[in-house]
């Protein structure tokens, strides 16, 4: 179906629009290489951040920035000073630690890193978050560190300049005997706090959002990616040498099937005999503008099927979607978030993917309960980064390029409960082998030798510039990126982006920040009291709240 995939009508449209958003991408950076020419790094790194978190928001045609890294390891020399001694080389790693932005209670990313923890058991974790900021902080995490030892950092608690932050997470690492960055696309710090590898332990960078902008390379001997279309584009896109280009499969906890998939169904008040697609996402993965949005796909086959159910884990209600829930008599059902799925995938027949952006850990995840897992990438081959792949996967996932196709594979699995049986079971045991346990741990061993027996990076990649190059996949990213701002957000999301950044500003530039955004924008757009609070630094902020908060509970 074409309007599934990239409208050629709209090609020079989306060109332009990528080009321009590269132009103003090019406005940070350059402010940034300003006030860092001026020896202002505070107001230096404040732009670099800007720079980064628009660049991941807004595709600007680039995946890697060497100009924009090139001005964070300048800061990082110029504005940190390097330890004395160079540390001894360590015969055994006993000392990981993990750097991350922050951890939220749902979402692959942070599952997978808890799980590393507990993994490698054989030492010492430690953790620091760049930007937690107000988020609460799973316990599960405090749990793991204690038992293994470590310690978690919390840096903005510290300060919440970006330059004292940096120093501080360099302290920090002068102990690890490896560092783990799992941080967001647009995080600066690390690169500031890292800018000499010579003095420091390895570094190796989990890319979670290979499909995206971020910054990162330029301190990581070892880029660790998650599935084999990312490690394509890390090396196509971000020239990144292939002995540091390395795969390291999503670790899956150890897990096993509690209660028998008919028992999980009456839990959920369906009939034993009912057959249950299930998808888990966030709602932003569902987002489509096409008509063929994610319901409308499904619904032939719910009416062809009167006995099959389709349950949505993520997205809640959704006006959009209660045409379909009403013409089905609610066999569409839809779920908010939480973090207890276990019953749905065990009440689950067939697994069908997310779309039009596809959730690879949660496929795995139902994998690994013996389900059939079901996938539609209507795209070009040159695009297999927006679509579903894992190193387990190759040859389990059932993967439709067309509407028609996906339709007809769920016709063949709900008609034939052996094939789902042998598929399930195929793909639980290809899961198993690769995603859990001795075998993950296997391969997180020979990331570590290899981090270990990597030289240090060479600063020529820092010689280039940024060039734009416009692609199937850069176009399609202008569509699929969930980071990016809808059409009806885009007026205000420089805006926000700004006012995200103004308290970490020094005074004198925070103040001709706001002016300016106060002659910009009209009808109170800063808030009441037209944004003075944004003249506030960031820690007299937090605490005027929080006595707020105290006087009105």
């Amino acid at each position: 179906m074409n309007d599934l995939n990239h409208d050629p009508s709209t090609a020079l449209e989306d060109t332009q629009q990528i080009a321009q958003n590269f132009i103003q991408f090019r406005h940070w950076v350059s402010q940034a290489q300003t006030y860092l020419q001026q020896n202002r790094y505070e107001a230096a790194a404040v732009y670099s951040s800007i720079a980064a978190y628009y660049a991941s928001a807004k595709h600007c045609g680039i995946f890697t920035s060497p100009e924009l890294e090139a001005i964070l390891l300048c800061l990082g020399d110029r504005a940190i000073s390097p330890p004395q001694k160079i540390p001894p080389q360590i015969p055994r790693l006993q000392h990981i630690l993990h750097v991350a932005t922050h951890i939220l209670s749902i979402g692959g990313h942070s599952k997978m890193l808890k799980l590393w923890i507990e993994q490698d058991a054989q030492r010492c974790h430690s953790l620091a978050l760049t930007r937690q900021e107000s988020l609460t902080l799973p316990e599960a995490f405090p749990q793991a560190i204690r038992r293994r030892h470590g310690q978690i950092h919390c840096l903005d608690q510290f300060s919440s300049s970006f330059i004292e932050r940096a120093k501080q997470l360099r302290k920090i690492a002068e102990t690890a005997d490896i560092i783990i960055l799992h941080i967001s696309n647009n995080d600066i710090i690390p690169l500031i706090a890292f800018a000499n590898p010579d003095h420091l332990p390895p570094v190796i960078f989990v890319n979670h959002a290979d499909h995206l902008f971020w910054v990162g390379k330029q301190i990581s001997r070892v880029i660790a990616n998650l599935r084999e279309s990312g490690q394509v584009l890390s090396q196509q896109r971000r020239g990144i040498d292939p002995q540091r280009n390395q795969l390291l499969p999503i670790l899956l906890a150890p897990t096993s099937r509690q209660i028998s998939r008919q028992e999980a169904k009456r839990k959920l008040g369906l009939a034993q005999d009912s057959i249950l697609l299930l998808s888990i996402a966030r709602k932003l993965k569902y987002n489509t503008d096409s008509q063929n949005n994610y319901v409308a796909i499904h619904l032939p086959i719910l009416e062809k099927y009167p006995q099959t159910y389709l349950a949505i884990v993520g997205p809640g209600q959704r006006e959009d979607w209660a045409w379909a829930v009403e013409k089905t008599q609610g066999r569409i059902l839809l779920y908010s978030e939480c973090q207890e799925t276990e019953l749905f995938r065990q009440a689950a027949d067939i697994y069908v993917d997310s779309f039009p952006v596809a959730s690879n850990t949660s496929l795995l995840e139902s994998g690994y309960y013996s389900v059939p897992l079901v996938s539609l990438f209507p795209y070009t081959e040159e695009a297999i980064i927006h679509g579903a792949d894992m190193p387990s996967l190759t040859g389990y996932l059932m993967q439709a390029k067309t509407i028609e196709d996906y339709q007809d594979v769920l016709s063949q699995l709900i008609n034939n409960e052996p094939l789902r049986q042998e598929r399930g079971e195929a793909t639980c045991q290809s899961i198993l082998a690769t995603h859990c346990g001795e075998a993950w741990q296997k391969s997180l061993e020979n990331l570590y030798q290899i981090a270990i027996d990597s030289p240090p990076i060479s600063r020529s990649f820092l010689e280039k510039r940024d060039e734009i190059k416009i692609e199937v996949s850069d176009l399609l990213l202008l569509k699929l990126n969930t980071n990016a701002p809808s059409p009806h957000q885009r007026p205000k999301f420089l805006l926000d982006l700004l006012l995200i950044h103004i308290r970490n500003l020094p005074f004198q530039l925070r103040f001709l920040m706001w002016f300016k955004l106060l002659s910009q924008y009209k009808n109170n757009a800063l808030g009441r009291s037209k944004g003075v609070s944004f003249l506030l630094s960031p820690r007299i902020y937090k605490q005027l709240k929080s006595f707020r908060l105290k006087e009105n509970p």
